[in-house]
């Protein structure tokens, strides 16, 4: 508990976001893998604490994000989480090799065509992280922190 008031006192001090903290499932919709196989959103909880990134290549926060994550010295945040990209697999897979170092090309990832997660979450704006407690949602973060620091701790705080 203290834990997730520490996380809310930075993000609220440092972000010019949208900011959620209530506890609730998380919604059930489809996304695409890789290859092109479609599965639930529930598939994407792991059995601890996890993030889900959801981006959009047309949208230039997502790829201020990105950047920032570029910035992180240590990767091992990397393993838990998923990166949910809107539009055709084939699009998601360009932009990601695009967008994230080739130590990072390796990443979990899944394509968004129908946009169905930013619906299903009721999502203010890209991007979006959720911050997952195995299939509960416990705090999202819309939009971009002005501190990409203030957003590593946040990260790394749930991830750890």
């Amino acid at each position: 508990m203290k834990q997730s008031l520490w996380l809310l006192a930075i993000v609220a001090f440092w972000s010019q976001t949208a900011l959620a903290v209530e506890k609730k499932p998380l919604p059930d919709f489809q996304v695409l893998s890789s290859q092109g196989h479609a599965f639930s959103s529930l598939q994407l909880a792991g059995r601890a604490r996890s993030l889900i990134v959801i981006l959009s290549p047309s949208d230039p926060l997502s790829d201020r994000l990105l950047a920032a994550f570029h910035g992180w010295p240590e990767t091992r945040w990397i393993s838990k989480t998923t990166f949910v990209v809107e539009g055709k697999t084939e699009e998601a897979q360009k932009y990601l090799a695009h967008q994230l170092p080739d130590q990072w090309q390796r990443v979990t990832w899944v394509s968004d065509d129908s946009q169905s997660a930013r619906a299903a979450l009721k999502a203010p704006g890209l991007p979006l992280l959720v911050g997952l407690d195995q299939l509960e949602m416990a705090w999202t973060v819309s939009g971009v922190l002005n501190d990409p620091q203030t957003l590593e701790s946040i990260v790394r705080s749930w991830l750890k």
